[in-house]
């Protein structure tokens, strides 16, 4: 890179409803190599316990920040009174329990950092207060989930 090139010559503002997730920078020689900073930033309806956003986030990423903001109040039932987003294994893997259920309810996660070893199925889970899966299914609302991360992708061949 000649001396005195930007870096990072530009940024991207995302808004809700881009499900797939759309590359915010790129570090390479080529749109195939390199480091890329990726962003899901998607509106998920509930009706389940556990409900999937539409892409998976992949093996070898790393997971910069994870947020949330309830669009429409959600409602609960039974031992579901809060929610989280994680995995199914672990429904609150990746956020603070959020015990509020209203509109506007958000919260802003950093995780430790970790290479993720294989794909994982993000999913906004109704919990117990302790952070279990509840046992009723959170229906009506939505909820808006935005997922920074990173990945890496091999260098290409030399010529």
């Amino acid at each position: 890179m000649p001396k005195g090139d930007s870096l990072l010559p530009g940024s991207r503002t995302f808004t809700a409803g881009g499900a797939a997730a759309v590359a915010a920078q790129r570090f390479g020689a080529t749109g195939a190599e390199g480091l890329e900073t990726r962003a899901i930033d998607e509106v998920v309806a509930t009706g389940a316990i556990n409900n999937d956003l539409t892409e998976n986030v992949p093996a070898g990423a790393v997971i910069l920040s994870v947020q949330l903001n309830v669009d429409s109040a959600l409602t609960g039932g039974g031992t579901t009174a809060n929610y989280a987003i994680g995995t199914s294994a672990n429904p609150d893997l990746y956020s603070p329990i959020v015990g509020d259920l209203a509109k506007n309810s958000k919260t802003d996660f950093i995780p430790g950092h970790a290479v993720l070893g294989s794909a994982e199925n993000i999913q906004v889970n109704g919990t117990t207060a302790g952070g279990a899966a509840g046992d009723t299914a959170l229906t009506v609302g939505t909820v808006r989930v935005r997922i920074i991360y990173q990945v890496a992708s091999s260098l290409e061949d030399a010529a």
